[in-house]
């Protein structure tokens, strides 16, 4: 059997049909559940470079998870090591990472040099931040503005809007490509949120991974790189924006998803996809009335619907389900194998508190990541890759404790905070070790504390610049800078006792020794790529636990509760079952859809003024 024939030989006539497909420029297929997207994409790809000639550098892969990714460069590298294919020049993974890619290549071509991307905690960190430097006018106008209310906490009295709301509304412009500066932002108050947010990123010279998408359009509207083929793996109800993307970024896109009004399909004919939209009817026109678990299209599709009283009991039957399923079932079906698919404003607390009442495993990638431990190293290496990280001096400086009490802390922070950018964190800390900030006033302890903890931050950092990637003792090299951050930090002092703790210092110690070994370019290039990887998501951990996420999966196994939502969509993602259920507790939020333009606000800071006072 031949290259190709190892790829082409599994699969039926209309996938063929697809695989061989001489269409131009964009080619939709409708996945129908069941179906495996990924065996025919693969062998379109192994054609184009195989039978077409095509080189690997002209075609990206584009999937919506790491892991996805990840199996796919494996199995291509496996079947075609044989002939001349180099299949590390090709663009494999998550939009995230191809974007980031791209930057690297071409950003400083558009004006934008390659900087760190931020971290979920790092970002709720500047969003909090924007509040506690307002200046009086502008607290008066957020507080006060009729236009804020939707991202406002629940007393609307309160200054502080919730920082989730906020960063979810400016995810949402992102995706759509709206810029801070854009009149297409309908409300003042998100507006000048999202400019005050960017304005934070700036000044430590960050992006947050969603900018990189809109960085990869720049690029891309520019013509800097397009290749021939871009083929999507499984990607729903993308905006306008995401689609005018794919479509700029190669000459002939092949999408594979659900919902195209022109497309081909996956199996002999298209009666699955069929059974899903009726289905979806049936519970739409009928939602309360089905008070059995009910089989629907067992024959092509293994829908199954269970209405229930209340949220709780909807987790309760859901934890029993899953439970049953794995009790049935051979050591081949695991809790990895299962998830749990909610919308973005869904309490997931009480699922998860449940799962692990009943001792199954959920979301332990999200708890290993979250890790303080976890963080901690994270924040100690990101001195390191960014001397002007004010957030990563933020939560190392008392992390272990240095006693550093609260009011010292906060004057130190201040003195970050308002320092000019081309200064960098370590020197604005010498100042205040050496008493040279009149602003900062700090016992003589403190002070020696502070001197302490400079010259440990100076020490790694000096280590990575002098790392020699050419050396054989350089994986030695990574392993002795990793322990000597997690010593002398005293990090080992609050893990030393703790099993998991320890079991994650070794994990991520691992994690970052391989990367380091893998990656490309100098030592400093490197340890800013594994950071920019572990905050885009994409340093796959495998943990054999639920996921219970709002991002949609392609488990064996699903659960949609609270099943308000778009059941065809998610549904064909499953390759073996679905399980939806409903409760008459089903919360929706709103949007604000005025349409006005916006007039631009200047705002001065209190950072601003105690700049001009510092002049």
């Amino acid at each position: 059997m031949d290259q190709l024939e190892y790829f082409t030989n599994p699969l039926n006539e209309n996938e063929l049909v697809i695989v061989n497909s001489n269409v131009l420029g964009r080619l939709n297929v409708e996945k129908a559940p069941g179906t495996d997207s990924k065996k025919v994409l693969l062998a379109r790809v192994a054609k184009l470079l195989i039978e077409d000639g095509l080189d690997a550098e002209k075609i990206i892969i584009i999937t919506t998870t790491t892991t996805a990714a990840i199996e796919i460069k494996t199995t291509l590298k496996q079947k075609l090591a044989d002939i001349n294919i180099d299949v590390d020049k090709m663009f494999i993974g998550t939009i995230y990472d191809i974007g980031y890619k791209f930057l690297q290549l071409y950003g400083s071509q558009i004006g934008l040099e390659l900087a760190l991307i931020s971290s979920e905690s790092e970002n709720r960190y500047y969003i909090k931040k924007i509040f506690d430097n307002l200046d009086n006018e502008t607290q008066s106008f957020l507080k006060n503005s009729p236009k804020g209310l939707e991202l406002k906490n629940g007393d609307v009295a309160n200054l502080y809007y919730s920082i989730d709301k906020i960063l979810y509304a400016i995810g949402n412009l992102q995706d759509k490509g709206i810029l801070s500066d854009s009149n297409l932002i309908t409300s003042d108050v998100l507006s000048l949120l999202y400019s005050l947010y960017k304005d934070q990123l700036g000044f430590v010279a960050k992006l947050d991974c969603k900018e990189v998408v809109v960085a990869l359009k720049k690029i891309v509207e520019q013509k800097l790189r397009t290749v021939e083929h871009v083929l999507v793996l499984d990607n729903y109800e993308l905006t306008t924006f995401q689609q005018e993307l794919y479509d700029q970024l190669g000459k002939n896109v092949t999408m594979f998803g659900t919902g195209f009004n022109d497309a081909k399909c996956l199996t002999e004919n298209s009666t699955t996809t069929n059974d899903i939209l009726n289905f979806t009817t049936a519970l739409k026109q009928d939602f309360n009335a089905n008070q059995q678990l009910i089989p629907n299209f067992e024959s092509s599709f293994k829908a199954y619907f269970k209405h229930l009283k209340s949220q709780n009991d909807e987790t309760e039957w859901i934890t029993y389900q899953i439970s049953c399923l794995i009790r049935s079932a051979d050591e081949s079906l695991k809790y990895s194998d299962i998830s749990i698919f909610v919308p973005p404003d869904y309490s997931t607390y009480k699922i998860e508190r449940n799962l692990k009442q009943h001792k199954i495993p959920v979301n332990l990638d999200y708890e290993f990541w979250n890790a303080k431990e976890v963080q901690g190293i994270l924040d100690y290496l990101s001195l390191a890759a960014n001397y002007y990280n004010n957030y990563a001096v933020f939560k190392t400086l008392n992390y272990p404790s240095r006693g550093i009490v609260k009011k010292a802390f906060e004057d130190i922070i201040l003195a970050l905070d308002l320092r000019d950018r081309s200064i960098r964190c370590v020197e604005v800390l010498k100042n205040v070790a050496l008493g040279l900030n009149r602003n900062v006033n700090v016992s003589t302890k403190i002070r020696e504390s502070l001197k302490a903890y400079v010259t440990f931050i100076e020490e790694f950092q000096n280590s990575i610049v002098i790392a020699d990637t050419t050396t054989a003792k350089f994986e030695l090299e990574m392993t002795n800078i990793f322990n000597n951050i997690y010593i002398k930090s005293n990090l080992h002092a609050e893990c030393q006792k703790d099993k998991m703790k320890l079991e994650n210092i070794n994990k991520i110690r691992n994690l970052f020794v391989d990367h380091m070994l893998k990656l490309n370019g100098s030592v400093l290039n490197r340890l800013a790529e594994f950071l920019n990887l572990v905050n885009l998501g994409s340093v796959p951990v495998e943990f054999n636990s639920v996921t219970v996420s709002s991002s949609i999966s392609d488990s064996p196994i699903i659960f949609i509760p609270n099943s308000g939502l778009d059941i065809a969509t998610v549904a064909a993602r499953a390759k073996f079952k679905v399980f939806i259920t409903s409760s008459d507790t089903n919360d929706t939020g709103s949007t604000d859809s005025s349409s006005t333009k916006v007039k631009k606000r200047k705002v001065t800071t209190k950072l601003d003024t105690k700049k001009k006072a510092k002049k």
